[in-house]
């Protein structure tokens, strides 16, 4: 069993996440700069403010989860340290056993690991429920990629179609493509690096 706290801080999970925020506030930015110029043109864009304002949902409700996946993080930081001191525990009591002679002794020793060793999978059961949560949010995330690359390219569309107004419109529609597409990458970084640490800890 290797040591889940040092695994678990050699990954680059947290690092992801704030990559997420970043790019998220960045989208969400593009798209009230985009909805402010749509107004300002006033001809033929009301589909793109539409759109513009559908990304800016899909921006808050995509840092909702990255909220709650850095809560998560700190939730499994804990349990990993917790898990790191039942093991020990367990080890010791392990090497204890083997000084044991005579019959009541080793009965009051084998009572003691049974307990010891119920505490230690109990401490694995729930770092491993909350790698588990956090690969399920990261996948419920990468999911609400797929909306946001359908919004950038229907702001394209829109863009375009309202290019003789302003060109300004196509060239916040490709920000917000590439954007996306930044948010995309970094959640398949996230969740690349949960497997990793997953794997490491099993």
């Amino acid at each position: 069993m290797q040591d889940l706290t040092s695994t678990f801080s050699t990954v680059i999970v947290n690092e992801s996440i704030k990559q997420v925020e970043s790019v998220t506030h960045r989208i969400y930015t593009v798209a009230i700069n985009a909805m402010l110029i749509a107004r300002k043109i006033n001809i033929g864009t009301g589909s793109f403010t539409a759109v513009t304002t559908e990304l800016r949902h899909f921006s808050n409700n995509l840092n909702n989860i990255m909220k709650e996946m850095k809560l998560e993080i700190e939730n499994l930081v804990v349990l990993s340290t917790l898990l790191r001191k039942k093991y020990k525990s367990y080890q010791i009591w392990e090497a204890t056993q083997t000084l044991s002679k005579d019959s009541y002794s080793l009965s009051l020793m084998n009572e003691v690991m049974t307990k010891k060793k119920h505490e230690k999978d109990q401490a694995i059961a729930a770092v491993q429920q909350s790698f588990e949560h956090l690969k399920e949010m990261t996948g419920k995330a990468l999911k609400m990629c797929n909306l946001g690359e359908n919004l950038s390219i229907l702001a394209k569309v829109e863009a375009s179609n309202a290019n003789h107004y302003d060109n300004s419109l196509l060239q916040i529609s490709h920000q917000i493509e590439n954007t996306t597409l930044q948010i995309y990458q970094a959640l398949n970084d996230t969740m690349a690096s949960l497997n990793t640490a997953y794997k490491m800890a099993a």
